[in-house]
């Protein structure tokens, strides 16, 4: 350490513990506001105010950020309700053709089973037409047999009854 800082940190040290500030007025104590007055011109001219600035920047930057990301949430909200509603409506839809399709359906099934019905009713008859025109030429093939024993049965009870006659007669 060089004398002058010996002497400038004794006297420090001297004002300090006899409770005397550092500071005395006078010719330097101008100069020391003209430096700091200079300094904070300074300061403020290359450091504050740029940084106030880029600062100020920032927070626009921000906000309009903020702006941006308001809105398309805004954007994707409404996108969404509408896509909402457009599931709705499909849904609508959906369920509308599922309701018409089963429709059709039933009403197809029932054309199918009237059909079957009809079908089956044309075979009945015709099974009852082919019954009946069996039954009616077995009915005739029995009377023609019947009347064949018949006569037959009356041709020999009038021979056995002739024959009886006649033994009754040569007896």
């Amino acid at each position: 350490m060089t004398a002058a800082n010996e002497t400038f940190i004794e006297r420090l040290t001297n004002y300090i513990s006899i409770g005397m500030p550092p500071i005395q007025i006078n010719g330097t104590l101008v100069i020391q506001i003209i430096n700091l007055l200079a300094l904070m011109f300074i300061l403020q001219r290359f450091f504050f105010k740029p940084l106030k600035d880029v600062l100020e920047k920032r927070e626009a930057i921000i906000k309009g950020n903020l702006n941006e990301a308001k809105e398309s949430q805004d954007r994707a909200e409404a996108a969404l309700k509408i896509i909402e509603g457009e599931l709705v409506q499909a849904k609508q839809k959906a369920s509308s053709a599922l309701s018409d399709l089963r429709q059709q359906g039933m009403a197809e099934q029932m054309k199918i089973v009237e059909a079957a019905k009809e079908q089956g009713s044309l075979l009945i008859e015709k099974g009852v037409k082919e019954i009946e025109k069996s039954a009616s030429e077995a009915k005739k093939i029995l009377l023609k047999d019947a009347e064949a024993v018949a006569s037959e049965i009356t041709s020999k009870m009038f021979s056995s009854a002739k024959t009886k006659k006649e033994k009754t007669a040569k007896a």
